[in-house]
């Protein structure tokens, strides 16, 4: 029999209708971003990091960062990670190979954090004293009143770093050997950055290692700048500074660490290739050091690497065993994780 519809009903059909085409049956819901804390130390370097924080650049790509713990030295920076306060630390990359070494703790270098410069300007500052004051944040400042002027003259002579055996120590005694000195008869003292031209004015200590924002302090208070002893050191590659995590929280969160990876991987993208952004970093910058935007303006150019290669670390490796701060090598491709590419 053949059915046939009311007026009523039709009307009803078609409300029906229009709705299933204006309302979607099921709306996906909106991807949520993983929170993740950060630690850092305060050197200027981590411009680019929190400049990708401010942009969107990581919560575009599914991370939130909720917090940035800035601590004053690289052992309280593993602290931090190790205890997992924070999933993701920026880390020099001495301190990075002492903590593997000694199984001290299971990390993962994640990504690039900061470098000296391009091949072909590290290749000039080495043979180019004059280049090598303007090449990376890293110093030493020496008191000329001490008899300090020269790499070699720092033997026998008291030196501040941010803490023994790490990044500061080992570029010092490398650069102080390479010069023809004995970095053995250095006396080192464990100070924060900040301390350092206060302990030089003191007497307290004959030179210091420096980072910026507190590297242009040194000439303006009377001292010598020697320079960058990480010319000498890093031979052949770029990077300084590393992302890393642990090995625990890289096998349960592979795409979280994956999201991370192409956050800075863009961040350092941007920023080197425009002037613009490079100079927002710049500013940024001071929300990590407490440095005015004038001193941070002023310091030395800021050089990103887009990627970690495993003769960023055997170079490295190399002159640590050679210069007895490290025993033997390591397993560089376990350290390693596989870098970011588009």
């Amino acid at each position: 029999m053949k059915r046939t519809l009311s007026i009523a009903s039709l009307m009803v059909l078609s409300f029906s209708v229009l709705m299933l085409v204006l309302t979607p049956a099921q709306a996906a819901p909106e991807p949520q971003s993983t929170p993740v804390n950060v630690g850092v130390i305060p050197v200027q370097s981590m411009g680019a990091f929190q400049w990708g924080i401010d942009s969107g650049v990581f919560e575009r790509n599914g991370i939130s960062v909720e917090s940035v713990s800035v601590l004053p030295n690289p052992p309280l920076v593993l602290g931090a990670l190790t205890a997992g306060e924070v999933q993701f630390a920026y880390m020099p990359l001495i301190p990075i190979i002492n903590s593997y070494a000694k199984a001290s703790a299971p990390l993962r270098i994640v990504a690039p954090g900061s470098g000296l410069a391009s091949a072909k300007d590290l290749a000039n500052a080495q043979t180019d004293a004059s280049a090598a004051t303007k090449i990376g944040h890293a110093s030493v400042c020496a008191n000329a009143a001490s008899g300090v002027n020269s790499w070699s003259s720092l033997a026998g002579k008291k030196v501040g770093v941010v803490a023994r055996g790490q990044q500061g120590e080992i570029l010092i005694a490398n650069a102080v050997k390479s010069a023809g000195g004995d970095p053995t008869s250095i006396t080192w003292v464990e100070m924060p950055f900040a301390q350092v031209i206060p302990a030089l004015q003191s007497g307290t200590i004959d030179a210091g290692f420096l980072d910026e924002p507190y590297s242009q302090q040194c000439s303006t208070s009377g001292f010598v700048n020697l320079g960058n002893p990480g010319v000498t050191f890093f031979t052949g590659t770029a990077v300084v500074g590393m992302w890393v995590t642990t090995a625990s929280f890289l096998e349960e969160n592979p795409e979280v660490v994956r999201k991370f990876q192409k956050s800075l991987y863009e961040v350092h993208q941007a920023v080197m290739t425009s002037t613009k952004k490079m100079a927002k970093a710049v500013i940024a910058s001071t929300k990590i050091t407490g440095a005015t935007r004038a001193n941070a303006r002023s310091a030395n150019p800021m050089y990103f690497p887009l990627r970690v290669t495993r003769v960023s670390i055997a170079g490295p490796v190399n002159k640590m065993i050679a210069l007895g701060y490290l025993p033997s090598t390591i397993d560089i491709p376990n350290l390693l994780i596989p870098q970011y590419r588009p």
